[in-house]
């Protein structure tokens, strides 16, 4: 869990330990990492980081929540509410914040990323009611983007963001014909 609030000063802290993170993330994996050697490499106390986290594994929870929360504020420039151009900006903006990705596959805590992509649910979409089904869909489409980055991240961040796209249209396209 984590604790960050409103304070400029509280949110540049919690920023920093996600800076650090990323970086000693590139040597050892998150097991290893102890919120001493975190402290040390990020030059702010044990009691800073215990004001903002419980453990480790929080900075990346709360990285994977940040990058979420600023897409749900620019999404408005996005094509007002489609799920197309959704889906494909979203998919952009990840690679984008690819070494984000890449630390928490590294990690094998999709579960981080599936959690943050789910508050994406507050998104309303015109061309979907608001039905039970939603949430549903919602799911699925959360997986799919997930495992569609994994892949992606897997096979050495070959294609493009616009291709990634592509890919996640191609596999939901006229598969359940009856």
């Amino acid at each position: 869990m984590y604790r960050v609030g409103n304070s400029k000063r509280s949110v540049k802290n919690a920023d920093t330990f996600v800076d650090s993170l990323l970086k000693c993330l590139q040597v050892k994996d998150i097991d290893d990492i102890t919120i001493t050697e975190l402290c040390n490499h990020s030059g702010l106390s044990r009691n800073t980081f215990y004001r903002i986290f419980d453990v480790v594994a929080d900075v990346l929870v709360y990285a994977s929540d940040r990058l979420s929360e600023k897409y749900i504020k620019m999404y408005d420039n996005v094509e007002n509410g489609k799920w197309g151009p959704f889906i494909d900006s979203y998919l952009h903006y990840l690679v984008e914040n690819s070494v984000l990705l890449e630390a928490i596959y590294k990690c094998n805590r999709q579960d981080i990323l599936e959690n943050s992509m789910l508050r994406l649910k507050s998104m309303k979409f015109p061309e979907m009611s608001e039905t039970p089904r939603l949430e549903y869909i919602n799911g699925v489409t959360c997986a799919a983007s997930i495992s569609i980055l994994v892949t992606w991240i897997r096979r050495g961040k070959k294609e493009t963001p616009s291709e990634l796209y592509k890919i996640f249209r191609e596999a939901f396209a006229n598969k359940f014909k009856d």
